[in-house]
């Protein structure tokens, strides 16, 4: 009786080891696979004390630009680097020139954006001989930046994660302007750029 008692327990005592040792093993390979998962990752959230991670990425950039020109203007081709366009030239020839700028702000990030600021930087106006003509272009000249729909652009405005908007950037040159007889009308070096950041 007591050398059966005695088999039992030690059966029962290898029993508790062994689940001690497979309980072991299984904490051992989830803390390895957590570990490479963190590595792996660009960036990890850890939510709560859960234990859950998730991968996130930050990428904000202009995209489908267009330009449609109106009239004899010249504008030279436009590129974007993220979300801006930097050093573009427009050339007005006659009253009632115009173009419109036509680009979509996309967010393929995982992460929300919002709006920081925004801004149309180095409008200088020439004349075709170099001298400066901004009080003729401040009068004649005009533009606008907003989006398709209509809407003002304004800072703290937010793009979703995944999601686009489509941005309308206008320039005309105003038909009762009067006419400048051999001079045309120069902007050099224009750039738009919008800066975003994580909501």
């Amino acid at each position: 009786m007591a050398l059966r008692r005695k088999n039992k327990e030690e059966k029962r005592d290898k029993r508790e080891l062994w689940l001690i040792l497979l309980l072991l093993f299984i904490i051992v390979i989830l803390s390895i696979v957590t570990v490479t998962y963190t590595f792996n990752s660009k960036i990890i959230d850890i939510v709560g004390f859960s234990g859950v991670y998730r991968e996130t990425s930050w990428k904000v950039d202009f995209d489908n630009i267009s330009l449609d020109r109106e009239g004899s203007i010249y504008v030279q081709e436009i590129s974007a680097s993220n979300t801006s366009i930097k050093n573009f030239d427009i050339t007005f020839v006659r009253p009632g020139d115009g173009f419109t700028i036509k680009l979509d702000v996309v967010n393929n990030g995982t992460l929300d954006a919002k709006l920081e600021t925004f801004k149309i930087g180095n409008i200088v106006c020439t004349y075709d001989d170099g001298t400066f003509a901004e009080d003729y272009c401040n009068q004649y000249v005009s533009y606008s930046i907003k989006y398709k729909d209509g809407s003002n652009i304004k800072k703290g405005d937010v793009l979703e994660a995944g999601k686009s908007t489509t941005v309308l950037f206008k320039m005309k040159y105003a038909d009762e302007a009067p006419v400048l007889y051999d001079e045309v009308i120069s902007l050099d070096d224009m750039n738009i750029s919008f800066v975003y950041v994580q909501k």
